[in-house]
């Protein structure tokens, strides 16, 4: 939606009807001073820093988007890097007892290290949020233990 086009919804939930006053009453505000009071007026703050700063919400969602692309460029990057050094160092324990073992896990870790990175290069930020949600969706009870995991790993790492 462009700034100054109007659907007939205003976004506090008003249909923008005319009050007695004649002037048109949006979320609870004086739609002639552009002042909103109540859950309308973070929405109108936000939607007026996005108009002021010269660009339509469109433009701003694609941008994001861009960023969102990089920065998933970039982790791929990183994994790619991770597992060659993963495969380095497998290379440089011996072949034999233990150290076979180790170098064969080594070797499955940087095998998936190097899918994950081929996986982020192939797809772009909203195929990612879809797989995501269908996965969600299919397993909620996986993905939710699988987020704590996650996020009981990131505080001891984090630690």
């Amino acid at each position: 939606m462009q700034e100054g086009s109007f659907d007939g919804e205003a976004p506090g939930g008003g249909t923008g009807e005319t009050g007695p006053s004649g002037s048109a009453e949006v979320g609870g505000g004086s739609a002639a001073t552009g002042e909103t009071s109540g859950p309308a007026a973070s929405g109108s703050a936000a939607a007026n820093r996005l108009a002021g700063s010269g660009g339509t919400l469109g433009d701003t969602l694609q941008e994001l988007q861009g960023r969102a692309d990089q920065l998933m460029d970039d982790a791929a990057e990183r994994l790619e890097t991770a597992a060659l050094k993963i495969d380095e160092l497998a290379e440089r324990v011996p072949q034999r007892g233990v150290g076979l073992k180790a170098g064969n896990l080594a070797a499955g870790v940087a095998d998936g290290l190097e899918a994950v990175a081929r996986y982020l290069r192939d797809n772009d930020m909203r195929t990612l949020q879809l797989e995501v949600g269908r996965i969600a969706s299919e397993r909620p009870l996986g993905t939710v233990l699988l987020a704590v995991g996650a996020g009981y790993v990131a505080g001891k790492v984090l630690r």
